[in-house]
């Protein structure tokens, strides 16, 4: 039997997480996002992961399973300060985190300052089939606003890694926003409709 997976990946760059502060200058702060090892390898379910290093990153993971033509749960996100966007920040997928993960798969992981990330999933079982129409309005809506004053030209090095077997054999739906940095604005959205009669 043939598997697929709906992979949906978004990462960015110019613009159990760690901030190392250097011994050398105080003033120095590094922020560190990392994964690794077998995290949620093998994994079944639904799992939602929010992993943030540094300072006013906002994280949202919305799943909605539903019969009929209703689903809720939207994402509403809103910032507005001062970014710091001088740190270095590294954010990190690395090992077989997730490998061979079967099920309904949300991650959200920054490094930086005032990032906003969403991942929102809409499953419903209707009757009859939908429209393309009909499904935008079942999906659950992201509204993000990001009034974040950040750096034009930011001294700190931004790093964002997926490795090779992070993700290696997941079936289902898988969501990943990764940033690094300050500002960034990153959004996941699927909306899967099933027919009555018709086997999942």
């Amino acid at each position: 039997m043939n598997r697929t997976a709906l992979v949906v990946l978004g990462l960015s760059v110019p613009l159990l997480a760690a901030v190392r502060v250097c011994a050398a200058d105080p003033l120095v702060v590094s922020n560190t996002a990392s994964l690794a090892g077998s995290a949620l390898a093998d994994g079944t379910g639904i799992a939602t992961i929010n992993e943030a290093a540094g300072n006013g990153n906002l994280q949202a993971n919305s799943d909605a399973i539903t019969n009929g033509t209703h689903a809720g749960a939207g994402i509403r996100q809103q910032l507005s300060a001062q970014a710091g966007g001088d740190a270095a920040s590294s954010a990190r997928i690395a090992g077989d985190a997730f490998a061979r993960f079967s099920g309904i798969l949300s991650v959200n992981q920054a490094a930086g300052s005032n990032n906003l990330e969403a991942n929102s999933v809409t499953i419903t079982r209707s009757v009859q089939r939908l429209s393309l129409d009909q499904l935008t309005h079942i999906a659950s809506p992201i509204h993000q606003i990001n009034g974040a004053l950040v750096n034009a030209r930011p001294k700190g090095q931004r790093h964002v890694v997926v490795a090779d077997n992070a993700l290696k054999g997941v079936t289902g739906i898988a969501q990943v926003s990764q940033t690094a940095g300050s500002g960034n604005s990153l959004s996941n959205s699927v909306t899967l409709s099933i027919s009555a009669g018709i086997r999942p």
